[in-house]
């Protein structure tokens, strides 16, 4: 998929102004492809059902596949996930941290076994990410 203009402006206006000329290279090198899967409960805590997508990102001969969760009020008006939402969820799960008790400072009991499990996942995204991504190039991504 190519970010279209409308796409590319609000991933740009969503960033650091001194990081657009790298950030549009970095996009020109990615390939993104969203594919409804599913409409459902995603996170654990879920009460209301949200679509799920396959998101593919493609870098060089490299790719990776992930679920993703869309926002509930775009599941009720029926829009599809802009590039932008991917990007900053794909900036949070990178830096997710590498153990369990600094990841329940994002909220989660560590008493719970669906925390250790959403961790769990969450790292194992993290790792996939860092298979395309480097350190810097996430750092320049839309917050």
């Amino acid at each position: 998929m190519e970010i279209n203009e409308t796409e590319l402006k609000t991933i740009l206006e969503c960033s650091e102004t001194e990081t657009h000329e790298q950030l549009k290279e970095l996009l020109k090198e990615l390939t993104i492809k969203i594919k409804f899967k599913e409409h459902g409960l995603y996170f654990d805590e879920d009460r209301d059902t949200r679509n799920i997508y396959e998101i593919t990102i493609r870098r060089d001969n490299k790719a990776i596949k992930f679920k993703f969760g869309d926002s509930i009020k775009n599941a009720e008006e029926g829009k599809e996930p802009r590039v932008y939402d991917i990007l900053t969820c794909v900036k949070m799960d990178y830096n997710c941290p590498d153990n369990f008790k600094d990841f329940c400072e994002y909220g989660y009991d560590e008493d719970s076994r669906k925390a250790e499990t959403t961790f769990k996942r969450s790292l194992r995204q993290s790792g996939k990410l860092h298979l395309i991504l480097n350190d810097d190039e996430v750092k320049i991504l839309p917050d």
